[in-house]
């Protein structure tokens, strides 16, 4: 999660021994190497996690990524399924069987809160198209396109 501007002014912190050692294992771990952009990131997760509870934050390939807390499922896979039913809740819980009332709630109170984020995660995952795929990872095979190889 990148931030567009940072603070006029800078923030002074006192830490405790312990949790300025639990930053830096947690910095290491995700390769950051800047200490001010750590902390900004991690504060921003805390207060997300804390406005919409029920949600939690996981990494993948692309960053961080808001899931429901405890299951793995993106947030975004939930608001893009509603979309696609064109907001009919019963069709989404049929589609998502397996989550909770509470936990639907909380991927849309998170959409509601933070939307850009959902959307253009949402156009990134559109813009992946069979032939986008066939063109960029000719390694994969999807149907027709296995025509196109020469034996």
């Amino acid at each position: 999660m990148r931030f567009k501007t940072m603070p006029r002014s800078p923030k002074t912190l006192r830490l405790s021994v312990d949790l300025e050692a639990q930053l830096q294992r947690e910095f290491a771990r995700r390769g950051i190497q800047e200490w001010s952009a750590g902390v900004v990131e991690l504060l921003s997760e805390a207060i997300r996690m804390r406005s919409v509870p029920g949600i939690g934050f996981t990494d993948s390939v692309t960053g961080r990524r808001p899931v429901i807390a405890g299951t793995g499922i993106e947030v975004w896979e939930i608001i893009a399924m509603l979309k696609s039913v064109k907001g009919d809740e019963g069709k989404l819980s049929r589609a998502f069987h397996w989550l909770t009332p509470v936990q639907m709630r909380a991927a849309v109170a998170y959409y509601k809160l933070y939307p850009e984020e959902i959307d253009r995660r949402i156009a990134l995952d559109e813009s992946w198209t069979p032939d986008r795929i066939r063109r960029e990872m000719g390694f994969t095979a999807l149907g027709p396109g296995l025509r196109a190889v020469k034996r």
